[in-house]
């Protein structure tokens, strides 16, 4: 009977999990749309296109997510299935701080080779200052989409899929709202886009962060003696099924 009890609540969190992973893409995805659309009525047709060939380098951004975050929400299922708090909550930490981690090291390396970053993806002349300027900020403040990629999946598999799907729909209505303000009110172009796409994430962030401070009952993110050695391979050996056919 526990084996059967067992096996529904794993089945029961990966679909959930599944669910928010899915919505979460689809989120992400929308809001570079909407940046298009936006600059491209209100900076000039050509920064849309610019801001359309970032879409590789955010599906990079989404890929480390999947490897590292990916591999600690099945690695931590799999321990809520077997009851085991402390490793569920040890693993989820480990992988949060990896993703906080990875994505300020490659932040800071995208501020210093933010050029060659550009015109490695870019090569028409006329886009190159265009997509500089959104890629430069994309990338520096890249660790906000995994995080709160990684959150809105760790609370869906804590049982509040409703709260996840809450966080994406607030922070999708939340980057409209700024990429006007930043791009027509502030005058601030293309880069304007990309620090309302910045301030949306901080938003969807804070709703789930409300959300585990208040009323999850199981998630608790704190450091744990020897997490990296104990638990960061088998977050990777796991993620490593999810990312390897994403490249």
């Amino acid at each position: 009977m526990a084996f059967t009890r067992n096996s529904y609540m794993i089945t029961r969190a990966m679909k959930q999990f599944l669910l928010s992973s899915l919505l979460t893409l689809i989120i992400q995805q929308l809001s570079i749309t909407v940046d298009s659309v936006f600059v491209s009525h209100f900076v000039t047709p050509s920064a849309m296109a610019a801001i359309t060939l970032y879409l590789p380098l955010n599906m990079i951004v989404f890929s480390i997510e999947t490897l590292l975050g990916y591999g600690g929400i099945i690695v931590a299922v799999q321990a809520m299935g077997q009851q085991n708090r402390e490793k569920s909550n040890a693993v989820l930490s480990t992988s949060l701080l990896s993703l906080i981690a990875i994505g300020l090291l490659l932040g800071i390396a995208a501020l210093g080779f933010h050029r060659q970053i550009a015109e490695l993806f870019c090569s028409t002349p006329q886009l190159l200052e265009h997509f500089d300027s959104y890629t430069t900020i994309s990338l520096a403040v890249m660790t906000l989409p995994m995080v709160d990629a990684f959150l809105g999946q760790a609370i869906a598999v804590d049982g509040a899929p409703q709260i996840a799907t809450r966080s994406a729909a607030v922070a999708f209505v939340s980057n409209i709202v700024l990429d006007w303000f930043f791009i027509v009110v502030c005058q601030l172009g293309v880069a304007g886009s990309a620090y309302a796409t910045a301030a949306s994430y901080v938003i969807g962030i804070t709703v789930v962060t409300q959300y585990l401070m208040s009323h999850s009952k199981s998630i608790r993110f704190r450091w744990y003696h020897k997490m990296i050695s104990n638990y960061l391979p088998q977050n990777l050996k796991e993620g490593s099924h999810c990312w390897l056919p994403t490249c």
